[in-house]
């Protein structure tokens, strides 16, 4: 594709109009679509037979993604689990088994936030499980599900500062290729481990989720008060076969699996490179985590049939059933995921992320420059839809604003600031991964879950720029942290509202 032409602010067309459409149509996955469309006849200028052609490479660079096609193949199996559970009544039996000790909508709120820190290896597996879950929760104490969706899907972040994660390896990979160019020789562990501490957006958006479970306010829309939030599966009665073992051991396997494989194949690298030296990229960079997942999910579902024909909850007919319906409800989310792709290439190609990154100039003091960095990292996601994406556009371009104002020792910082900023921007719109599985996972759309949740993550930004700033100004950490989290708590406190 062209990749010389200056576009301007033409280049934000794509972001432009996936957002107006997902707003007006309540299709993400339409809307994406529409997005990769209105980029391509940009970069063609407007020409019809070249922007047709190049609205098909697009769409063929987004269905012939591999790990995203993987990504897809494992929410709809998720999808298929998940109903094929829910028609056994063993939902039922758990919110049964678990209401007597969550016997309130607090105890409730915060069980879900800290299962969620528990499932901390990966963020689709996190936010899926968890929904799964704690939704059936919802209706007994009247809490909203886009309210247990914002709480997982923010502390679902955590994985962004966790070493063993599927985020960890593409993190340490991308700040070394980052910073060898400058002549940086620090290695993937101690660019990891040195930027851990300004990744403001993930800890002031864990403390946020963690008050906002225990006070049951938050600074979101007005919410339904959860009466309708049972789903699909609560008006299934379970039967007398039915025990809390057919939800446990399903979901159970696919956990404990899940976490089996990743520290089989981390063992496995920690002994191939064991004689070269160990580093964060050559332990964690290559992990197959998809393909896990995926043979995780396969296995569950595997289980859950042996399991429920065994116990005669579901004859043969209701698995075939459940499972065509669960997948075929995922259908939308895994075309969402896979557009996703299409909508970054083509704000790739029109140079958003440079355009935007360019609009900074050389004229930042040190300490505006993490800021900056956040900020862009933050409009980039928005754009492009991916976290992972605008980290590998900002991330290069924000070490050498930083070598060139503050030195080598603001790397870090501004390492922090770019992954804070796609966080961020990944928790705002309705057709990034996490929204959209998170949604799914709760049974609510992307558009609803984004929309309610936005005011919510919005104070987020400016919080973590002023600690950001004040890290960038020479003040500690410690300092940097509790002004603008006084901030944060003073915000929630004045402009929050029952959440129900």
């Amino acid at each position: 594709m062209n990749m010389t032409i200056d576009f301007g602010i033409l280049s934000l067309i794509p972001a432009v109009v996936t957002i107006l459409a997902a707003v007006m149509t309540h299709r993400v996955a339409l809307a994406l679509f529409l997005g990769i469309v209105a980029g391509a006849f940009t970069i063609k200028h407007a020409a019809i037979g070249a922007g047709f052609s190049a609205c098909l490479q697009y769409l063929k660079l987004s269905f012939t993604d591999v790990e995203r096609l993987k990504i897809a193949f494992f929410i709809v199996l998720v999808g298929g689990l998940l109903e094929i559970i829910s028609r056994s009544g063993a939902y039922e039996r758990f919110s049964e088994a678990i209401s007597v000790k969550l016997d309130s909508a607090r105890k409730t709120r915060v069980a879900t936030f800290l299962l969620s820190l528990c499932v901390f290896f990966d963020d689709y597996a996190n936010v899926l499980i968890c929904g799964a879950s704690m939704r059936t929760m919802c209706p007994k104490h009247r809490i909203s599900p886009a309210l247990l969706a914002y709480i997982v899907d923010q502390t679902a972040v955590v994985v962004s500062v966790v070493l063993i994660s599927t985020w960890a390896g593409f993190e340490a990979s991308l700040l070394v290729s980052s910073a060898e160019p400058l002549g940086v020789k620090l290695g993937s562990s101690a660019l990891f481990l040195g930027s851990f501490p300004y990744h403001a957006v993930t800890f002031f958006g864990l403390f946020l989720a963690g008050l906002t479970a225990w006070s049951g306010r938050w600074i979101g829309a007005r919410l339904d008060d959860g009466s309708s939030a049972s789903s699909a599966h609560a008006s299934i009665q379970p039967k007398e076969e039915t025990h809390l073992r057919h939800l446990l051991v399903p979901l159970g396997s696919l956990v404990l699996l899940a976490i089996l494989g990743l520290l089989g194949f981390t063992l496995r690298n920690v002994l191939n490179s064991w004689n070269e030296g160990l580093t964060l990229i050559s332990v964690f960079s290559d992990l197959p985590t998809v393909d896990i997942l995926n043979a995780a999910v396969m296995i569950s579902i595997l289980s859950a049939i042996v399991l429920f024909r065994r116990d005669s909850v579901l004859d043969w007919t209701d698995i075939r059933r459940g499972m065509f319906k669960g997948v075929k409800s995922m259908v939308s989310t895994g075309l969402v995921i896979l557009l996703a792709k299409g909508l970054s290439a083509v704000s790739t190609d029109l140079g958003t992320g440079v355009w935007l990154t360019s609009l900074l100039g050389d004229k930042l003091s040190p300490a505006m420059v993490p800021v900056a960095t956040m900020f862009v990292s933050f409009l980039i996601t928005v754009a492009t839809g991916f976290s992972w994406s605008s980290m590998a556009i900002v991330m290069p371009i924000g070490f050498q604003m930083a070598m060139s104002t503050g030195g080598k020792s603001f790397i870090p910082l501004v390492a922090g600031a770019v992954i804070s900023g796609s966080i961020a921007g990944g928790l705002m719109i309705p057709y990034s991964d996490t929204t959209v599985i998170t949604a799914a996972g709760f049974g609510i759309s992307p558009l609803y879950h984004a929309k309610t949740q936005a005011l919510q993550i919005l104070p987020l930004v400016p919080v973590a720029a002023l600690s950001l700033w004040l890290i960038g100004s020479g003040w500690g950490i410690l300092a940097s942290y509790i002004l603008p989290g006084l901030f944060l708590v003073a915000i929630h406190a004045f402009f929050s509202r029952p959440a129900a």
